[in-house]
């Protein structure tokens, strides 16, 4: 379920349709190459502009919703995937109602969607890590 508690919007109302599913996840996932590509031409890079394309992809990946399981699952791996793909680290998302919140904020269909929650969480995520001491 998507949506307020108020008014719940059911998954099923906001999946692709089966047959627009590959289409969708080939864009999606070749505008996230061409943006990588295009940011690693440049002399540097911004922490928010790396980001801007992680969330692109993940929020993207889980509004194609292209299985009838397995989607939240599926969309975390290809994060961390493009956040390696990005050189950064995999995060860990522990607290799960701000990750729901921002996330929801970058799904809304309304017009009122925003990527900036979901950056400010994966930043907070990338910049608080410490790093392990060796053994």
């Amino acid at each position: 379920m998507t949506g307020t508690n108020e008014h719940p919007i059911p998954s099923h109302a906001r999946a692709t349709a089966g047959v627009r599913v590959p289409a969708r996840l080939e864009k999606t996932c070749n505008d996230f190459n061409k943006t990588i590509g295009e940011l690693e031409r440049q002399n540097t890079v911004r922490l928010d502009d790396l980001l801007l394309a992680v969330v692109g992809l993940y929020a993207k990946a889980l509004s194609i919703h292209p299985f009838l399981d397995g989607n939240g699952r599926t969309a975390f791996r290809l994060l961390q995937y493009a956040l390696l793909r990005c050189g950064l680290a995999c995060i860990a998302l522990e607290d799960y109602t701000e990750h729901q919140w921002a996330l929801g904020r970058a799904l809304r269909t309304d017009g009122g969607h925003s990527y900036t929650p979901l950056m400010g969480l994966f930043a907070a995520k990338l910049t608080s890590a410490q790093p392990r001491e060796e053994d």
